[in-house]
């Protein structure tokens, strides 16, 4: 079940309604989705206008583009642009103030067929709440200083 209420709106809007104390949620709202809204924004963020460019400025970032963000039990929170190397805490966040296994999937496994029911078992990236992860290690390796990166093809020439 996605959030009741998408906020859709400039950047600029979404600032102006923070600091008016405007959350875009109603007095009904979940602690699940004012969760959600403090941790990751409002859904529908763009990383960058143009994806090339992105992938060409952070070549070695692992970028899922109109990722879908789930929660256990395969619930779709949020959608949006996520780069695992920078966001990664920002997952970690969720997980522990949801208390819930955050996932996140590409846009196919959270969207049109598997809309209702979420490709969980497909995430390319999932943290629990105590801080567990996993992710897809045939693209993704985790580098020394912890961060998440492409995996780089063994015996590639350069």
């Amino acid at each position: 079940m996605a959030l009741r209420r998408t906020v859709t709106c400039s950047p600029a809007a979404y600032v102006l309604a923070m600091l008016n104390n405007d959350d875009g949620f109603d007095e009904a709202s979940t602690p699940l989705e004012r969760a959600v809204l403090a941790t990751l924004g409002p859904s529908g963020r763009m990383i960058a206008l143009s994806k090339q460019h992105y992938g060409d400025a952070h070549p070695d970032h692992v970028v899922v583009f109109n990722a879908n963000v789930c929660v256990s039990p395969a619930r779709k929170v949020w959608h949006g642009d996520v780069d695992l190397t920078r966001d990664e805490s920002m997952l970690h966040e969720l997980a522990r103030r949801t208390g819930a296994i955050v996932y996140v999937l590409y846009e196919h496994d959270g969207r049109f067929a598997n809309e209702r029911r979420p490709l969980v078992a497909e995430a390319v990236f999932s943290v629990t709440p105590s801080g567990h992860t996993k992710f897809q290690y045939r693209r993704i390796e985790r580098e020394a200083d912890g961060r998440l990166c492409q995996r780089t093809v063994r015996g590639a020439r350069g």
